[in-house]
């Protein structure tokens, strides 16, 4: 019987980690997606590109060039003429988890309590499109997920598949 407890929890952990990111992904309804064509990105910091957020900022940029292109829309040569104003903001949080074994488990291997702590990264990450002639949001994207450097390009491109997948509306 424990043995069995222990598998379903196992496969839940598994499915979980699976998962991978959460992703939640809002738009104003009213918002006629169908009169924008041109983009730009907002004017943000500029990071330098030989630093991790540099990196990250021209992995993701490209990206999102790439996906909005699929999507017919064209990056404006002057960012005044765009109809949408796009932007992203990161934040990352350190987080920490605690795991211990106690030696009465009967699947225990070990005669003794052991306790250890895990530190791993959780980054959330907000992308909005903003219509300039109206002056408003139109479309918000947000992804929560483990950071994992060594798979940062293979992550951007599994959140944008989720934040690009029913994009434009009405489409």
């Amino acid at each position: 019987m424990n043995r069995i407890l222990v598998l379903v929890i196992l496969l839940a952990g598994l499915s979980t980690l699976a998962a991978g990111q959460k992703v939640h992904v809002e738009y104003d309804r009213t918002a006629d997606f169908s009169q924008f064509r041109t983009y730009a990105w907002a004017a943000q910091s500029q990071f330098p590109p030989d630093t991790a957020l540099g990196l990250f900022d021209a992995r993701f940029k490209k990206a999102v060039d790439a996906r909005m292109k699929q999507s017919g829309f064209t990056l404006a040569d002057d960012p005044k003429a765009a109809s949408l104003e796009l932007a992203y903001f990161v934040m990352v949080d350190p987080m920490s988890s605690t795991q211990s074994v106690n030696p009465n488990d009967p699947t225990a291997k070990t005669k003794f309590e052991q306790t250890w702590v895990t530190s791993e990264l959780e980054g959330t990450l907000d992308f909005t499109m903003r219509d300039v002639k109206a002056d408003k949001r139109v479309w918000l994207a947000r992804s929560v997920t483990r950071v994992e450097p060594k798979k940062q390009e293979k992550n951007i491109q599994k959140i944008l598949d989720k934040f690009f997948k029913n994009f434009p509306p009405g489409r």
